[in-house]
């Protein structure tokens, strides 16, 4: 631990939080107090500062649990954890199939995007910026579009049903009956599969890409093989991780 001075109003802050959290039912203001070694007062005044930040939360009844900066932090860190974990795996793909682009995709809510991304033009695993992709460049984003809501295609096609009836059963039979399952189209080899990370619903998708001249001569069906066990490899280290 390093030297110095630690903050008091900071660890009484961390205190009431680790208290409230390890509550089932959350605590009233006279628990933490007592709980913590602090005067009533004392306490108030910082659960209100606390609570104000969004770590805690008070209900009808004045019972202190924890608030919704709490989820955000744990979804955050979860997050890291996504990124670190994926991008190990992508290195590896990568190291595979040297000239392919290996892309990572995510839906979230109504969006679809690319999420990291590996090619020969980087030296690692870089995170774009989040944007929709063409058909051509994410066979990932595509996957998840296939089996995504009907609102989140409406979202992606940036088209109003209503209006222009024809073409969106057109491009919503095409998404939905294109899997992305060893396809070649425009001179170039696609391929993805799903990442559920224990989910029901695919959120996650691989994806690789390369020219025709590049694919020449590889077994396509190894291709997608080594796809789909990477996906298995980090959906099993997700769940060892997460148990």
């Amino acid at each position: 631990m390093a030297n110095g001075k630690l903050i008091q109003s900071v660890e009484r802050s961390l205190d009431m939080l680790m208290q409230v959290a390890h509550s089932q039912n959350g605590l009233k203001l006279n628990e933490v107090a007592k709980l913590c070694g602090l005067k009533p007062t004392t306490a108030y005044n910082i659960l209100r500062t606390v609570e104000t930040k969004g770590f805690l939360s008070k209900d009808e009844n004045t019972v202190y649990k924890l608030g919704p900066a709490i989820s955000e932090l744990s979804e955050l860190a979860r997050e890291d954890d996504i990124q670190e974990l994926v991008g190990g795996h992508m290195e590896k793909l990568s190291k595979k199939y040297p000239s392919a682009i290996i892309t990572f995709a995510e839906r979230n809510g109504l969006e679809i995007y690319c999420r990291l991304r590996k090619s020969p033009h980087y030296r690692q695993v870089v995170a774009p910026y989040r944007s929709k992709y063409s058909s051509i460049s994410g066979a990932a984003v595509r996957l998840l579009l296939a089996f995504a809501p009907d609102e989140c295609l409406i979202n992606y096609l940036s088209m109003n049903p209503d209006e222009d009836e024809e073409r969106y059963r057109s491009e919503k039979n095409k998404i939905r009956t294109d899997k992305f399952v060893n396809p070649s189209k425009n001179g170039e080899f696609l391929a993805a599969a799903l990442i559920t990370f224990n989910n029901t619903e695919p959120f996650h998708a691989i994806g690789i890409r390369m020219t025709e001249q590049e694919a020449a001569g590889m077994d396509r069906k190894k291709i997608i093989s080594d796809l789909k066990e990477t996906t298995y490899n980090i959906d099993s280290d997700f769940s060892k991780r997460h148990k």
